[in-house]
């Protein structure tokens, strides 16, 4: 692919804050939800409404690389995660999500996590958006009570150029209550760092905007 101009290295870093969330049922749906931490938020899901999802919504800016015509290229995701999630009450499993896609992911979007989570069909975020994800699952661990272990951890996404003006970061716990349903079911989430390597260049006139072009019809926009 050709490119003009001087490729420049970049590299962005984006911050979380931890936060705690806390929900309460009646007759296996969740009636109540406490929340703490700046931007979490609870995504009721449609098919396992006993099943809390806490979301945080962000986004690295990226207006300073498209008022220029830039195209970002990805060479690595590196999420830092300060520890495990801690749980309270009788949680079977919890599963950890990091979505780094072009556009923001929406309330129906994440409302099928277990079943249709964001980056495989049918979810309605086309691959070509996600550009990384992480997905780990955590279990009780049964020697130290309140501490989970992790059970598996993989990746997916494209890794496709960027020529949008931002680049969102979506971080999501969900948690799998136990066969007997407890009354309440609480976790705490601690900060996480995104830092993500990258080059940016000026395409050929015609390449970058065949890029902004799909990334608008992806978007529904066009």
């Amino acid at each position: 692919m050709a490119k003009k101009g001087k490729a420049t290295s970049r590299q962005l870093v984006k911050q979380l804050d931890g936060g705690s969330g806390q929900v309460s049922f009646s007759q296996g749906t969740i009636s109540t939800t406490t929340i703490h931490g700046e931007g979490w938020e609870l995504i009721p899901q449609v098919t396992q409404t006993n099943y809390p999802c806490f979301v945080n919504r962000t986004y690295i800016d990226l207006a300073g690389l498209s008022r220029q015509d830039l195209t970002l290229f990805y060479q690595s995701f590196d999420i830092q995660k300060d520890k495990m999630p801690i749980i309270i009450d009788d949680v079977q499993r919890v599963f950890e999500y990091d979505i780094i896609s072009t556009r923001r992911l929406t309330d129906e979007e994440l409302s099928e996590m277990y079943i249709n989570p964001p980056g495989f069909l049918p979810n309605s975020l086309d691959l070509m958006q996600c550009t990384f994800g992480l997905r780990s699952s955590y279990a009780n661990n049964e020697q130290i009570t309140g501490t989970m272990q992790k059970l598996s951890e993989d990746t997916f996404g494209t890794g496709d150029p960027n020529a949008m003006d931002k680049l969102h970061w979506t971080r999501i716990y969900l948690l799998e209550p136990s066969k007997n349903l407890p009354d309440s079911m609480y976790v705490l989430f601690f900060p996480t760092n995104l830092v993500v390597q990258g080059i940016s260049a000026k395409e050929d006139d015609l390449v970058w905007m065949e890029r902004l072009r799909r990334s608008y019809v992806l978007r529904g926009e066009v």
